[in-house]
């Protein structure tokens, strides 16, 4: 199960999620991992979700994501992951409740209700940094690194 913040504004264009350049980087990702957006057997299949389940006009408050976490740990609680992937430092903040600096989660597992929890860059942000094409790339071989440490835990392999 990966989770966002919110609706990218592709997603709210569309309005569905993982649209636009982020939601294929998301897809494709998932993809390398063995795991089916649609289609496959429920131990293949991938589920994505935001904390927000809407595009804010501002910059959310903490109070607006503590509003809705019940929303979001009822969905954990249904769709039964086996691991989680946070993607980006709102997510770890709301669900697993760590402050700091992003750089001390990003690939690192943590925990949410027993769940084993890996920490990601957020497509989006990663591709913010396509015209710095080393960051840019080291960001994506980051993000990939962290998603093999998921792949050997959940036992898929490619």
């Amino acid at each position: 199960m990966f989770i966002g913040e919110f609706p990218t504004q592709a997603d709210g264009q569309e309005n569905r999620l993982l649209s636009g350049k982020a939601g294929l980087m998301l897809r494709k990702m998932a993809e390398a991992m063995g795991l089916k957006w649609e289609g496959g057997p429920v131990e293949e299949s991938v589920y994505y979700t935001t904390i927000l389940k809407y595009r804010p006009t501002s910059l959310p408050t903490q109070s607006q994501y503590a509003a809705v976490l019940p929303v979001l740990r009822r969905q954990v609680e249904l769709v039964e992951p086996d691991a989680l992937v946070l993607l980006g430092k709102t997510p770890v903040l709301t669900l697993c409740e760590k402050d700091g600096a992003f750089s001390e989660f990003k690939g690192q597992w943590l925990t949410y209700k027993g769940l084993p929890t890996m920490v990601i860059q957020n497509p989006a942000q990663i591709l913010r940094f396509e015209a710095q094409q080393e960051l840019f790339y080291a960001e994506r071989k980051a993000a990939w690194e962290a998603l093999l440490k998921v792949m050997e835990v959940l036992g898929l392999h490619k």
